[in-house]
């Protein structure tokens, strides 16, 4: 990082605090510190300033350093603080849980140099940022495991997780789940005639339609190429769901302006029940792909029904 080291010294004890602020003036460190004497005045002051380390004594008025860091987590203050955890007694089983809880380094006081001490604050401010990097790209691996790259919605992925999720809360409570599929119909025809980016275009703008038509309570993903998925659970019925699969034809009837063009689509949906039609992951799934593509053979007879009939 670039420029002075914020440095806040949580300590009750005015004597040790002194101590450690002249140990800091033999580092080589460019520091900024701030005092505190009480666990409560720290984590009120961890809300509105930002820090780079963390000198923690672990004995303090309130509580100590273990049942702080408990604290600071648990409230959700943390950012994942450097923090250096010093105490007057070397116990291992202490240095043990403070590590588990975030703690990158350990100091007894009275037995560390300046040296030691620019060492471990150096080693707990890299170790933070190594931490937070980490975690910031796992939750990106995360987030591009479970959400559509071109809508922005959940992915399949996510709709198996929530679906595994609503099916077990339905057998608990011994409530319904209606899932809806859903295929795009002349999709197809919107890649072949304005191209793939104009198709990408419609799925984000049939994602938005779908998202504003489904309740809040609904689950929305897309399945993959041209389809969707919705779970509708809590207080939810076959007719509720018949009607919310009306509501999304209408929504999805509107012409969508792409690029200057103009897309004409719509939606042939299959409805299935739990536990009415199927009992399970697998069954419930299979029965509304089963019912939308019966919706789909359905249209398509109708359509080829009113060609020949115009060509007659």
């Amino acid at each position: 990082m670039t420029g002075p080291l914020r440095i806040l010294i949580v300590d009750d004890d005015a004597v040790d605090r002194m101590a450690v602020k002249r140990q800091l003036a033999r580092t080589s460190l460019e520091i900024i510190t701030h005092e505190i004497n009480s666990a409560e005045e720290c984590l009120k002051l961890l809300r509105m300033t930002e820090v780079d380390c963390i000198l923690l004594d672990y004995r303090l008025p309130e509580m100590n350093g273990i049942d702080f860091l408990v604290r600071l987590r648990g409230d959700g203050i943390d950012k994942g603080h450097a923090t250096v955890m010093m105490t007057g007694s070397g116990n291992e089983r202490l240095v043990v849980q403070a590590m588990r809880l975030g703690v990158q380094d350990y100091l007894v006081k009275g037995e560390y140099s300046p040296q030691q001490l620019e060492e471990a604050i150096l080693h707990a401010v890299e170790t933070a940022e190594a931490e937070k990097a980490a975690a910031s790209e796992s939750k990106r691996l995360e987030e591009m495991a479970l959400i559509d790259d071109i809508t922005g919605i959940g992915n399949r992925n996510f709709f198996n997780m929530r679906l595994e999720h609503a099916l077990t809360r339905a057998r608990r409570q011994n409530d319904c789940i209606c899932l809806l599929y859903m295929d795009l119909d002349r999709f197809k025809e919107v890649n072949d005639t304005l191209g793939h980016q104009a198709g990408d275009a419609v799925l984000r703008e049939v994602a938005k339609r779908l998202a504003q038509t489904a309740r809040d309570a609904d689950t929305l993903a897309r399945l993959g190429g041209d389809e969707f998925g919705l779970i509708m659970e809590t207080g939810v019925t076959a007719a509720g769901a018949e009607r919310l699969a009306a509501r999304i034809k209408l929504a999805l009837s509107d012409p969508i302006k792409i690029h200057g063009e103009t897309a004409f689509i719509g939606v042939s949906i299959g409805i299935a029940t739990f536990p009415e039609q199927a009992d399970s992951f697998e069954a419930l799934v299979r029965a509304a792909d089963v019912s939308m593509y019966k919706a789909k053979f359905d249209k398509r007879d109708g359509w080829d029904s009113a060609l020949q009939a115009g060509q007659r």
